[in-house]
């Protein structure tokens, strides 16, 4: 594969992961406030993870364009949104009953992606 389709796989990752960032927040957001309203202890932490959730994959959804569109921003955009989205896999872990293994993928694609966003070729198609 070419460094563009590298680059367009890479952009293409960020906007699915984003996408289902966007949702899974829009949906702990909502759970939590349903949670709250009915006394479950932990309804304000899964409405701010949620919300927490929801940027970020809004921001990954930009990012992913960024990427796609091979523009000088995206590079770094790209690792303050994939280490966003560990710390809040990790966050979901420990405040909300999401399961290890759940965010195991999630985890493995972002270290993926910034292992794939560090080497030279790509580095230099990025202006970095």
């Amino acid at each position: 594969m070419t460094l563009r389709g590298n680059t367009m796989l890479l952009g293409s990752l960020a906007l699915v992961m984003g996408a289902l960032s966007f949702l899974g927040g829009w949906y702990l957001m909502l759970s939590g406030t349903l949670g709250s309203t009915f006394g479950a202890p932990t309804g304000v932490a899964v409405i701010v993870l949620g919300a927490i959730m929801f940027g970020t994959g809004l921001a990954s959804l930009v990012v992913g364009y960024g990427l796609w569109r091979m523009r000088h921003w995206a590079w770094s955009g790209a690792f303050v949104v994939f280490i966003a989205s560990v710390f809040v896999d990790v966050a979901s872990v420990v405040f909300t009953a999401v399961n290890l293994l759940d965010v195991v993928f999630s985890v493995g694609v972002a270290g993926v992606a910034m292992w794939f966003l560090l080497q030279p070729a790509t580095r230099t198609a990025y202006g970095h």
